[in-house]
């Protein structure tokens, strides 16, 4: 039986911008290479998998059945305060024979985003319905499989900051 994998990518994008002085891509087709020493740094994922080793660092080692579908979102460590980030790219760099599905786009119109009551915060929060996205794909072969994610950086004028990538893995078995 298969079952969904959801990995939540939470992005230091402060610590992005300063440390590289604000000199990013700008260029989606050749976004700025965050190293994998840095990238433990500034990308931190966890995920709701059992199997699931290294939550919190750069490159989790989650372990995927055959038919499990796999589920990314990402958000930054201010949760969109000041800037957001989308992923916008998923490419396979290295395979032993694991193998996954078209990596796709799922969008999802009006979906339930609760909003602390202010007056009350111990009482019903206020309802608030919001479009939003993630990108899935489901384990087809078993093996190891090293993959980057491309993102984007936005600022809170919605003006494209910049571009950047890194290369996570994953396990099927």
């Amino acid at each position: 039986m298969s079952h969904f994998k959801d990995v939540l990518i939470a992005i230091d994008t402060d610590t992005i911008l300063r440390h590289f002085n604000h000199d990013i891509s700008q260029d989606h087709n050749y976004p700025t290479r965050i190293a994998p020493r840095f990238a433990e740094d500034v990308i931190h994922m966890v995920s709701n998998s059992k199997d699931t080793s290294n939550q919190g660092s750069a490159n989790i080692t989650s372990t995927l059945e055959l038919g499990d579908v796999i589920r990314w979102r990402a958000t930054t460590l201010s949760k969109d305060f000041e800037n957001s980030v989308i992923l916008y790219n998923y490419s396979q760099l290295y395979s032993d024979g694991g193998e996954i599905s078209p990596v796709r786009i799922i969008s999802i119109q009006g979906a339930p985003m609760p909003v602390i009551n202010k007056q009350s915060p111990w009482a019903t929060p206020i309802k608030q319905e919001v479009n939003t996205y993630l990108w899935a794909a489901t384990a087809e072969n078993r093996g190891h499989i090293t993959y980057t994610w491309s993102f984007m950086i936005v600022d809170k004028h919605n003006q494209v900051v910049g571009y950047c990538s890194w290369d996570p893995y994953m396990t099927i078995v």
